[in-house]
């Protein structure tokens, strides 16, 4: 229908040699593995093709679903941060209305 379902991302720090994933999907969207078979991709892309030492995933603590999918994508949870920019916030441009939100982050090694 060429309706755009959603984003994965990938940035790289090529000085650290990680990189990091970020995704969201459209509501109707979810539940058919389409995030979770990006962000196989893009991990396995960065471990393997790019060579780097490790990828991260930060997500929101409450976004129960994305964590499940980090989890399913052989990411391991590594820490947290509290108070922080919300992810969804960095994708809008309207800053004035952020809120912090509690973070997750989630991280795989070569």
């Amino acid at each position: 229908d060429g309706e755009i379902a959603g984003t994965c991302s990938l940035t790289i720090e090529t000085t650290r040699r990680i990189s990091h994933i970020g995704y969201w999907i459209k509501s109707a969207f979810e539940g058919k593995g389409i995030v979770s078979h990006c962000t196989r991709y893009l991990k396995d892309f960065s471990l393997n093709r790019l060579c780097m030492v490790g990828v991260c995933v930060s997500i929101e603590k409450q976004n129960k679903k994305s964590r499940r999918v980090a989890e399913r994508c052989g990411f391991s949870e590594v820490g947290s941060i509290e108070k922080w920019i919300s992810p969804s916030c960095r994708r809008g441009t309207d800053f004035a209305n952020c809120k912090d939100a509690d973070l997750v982050s989630y991280a795989a090694f070569r």
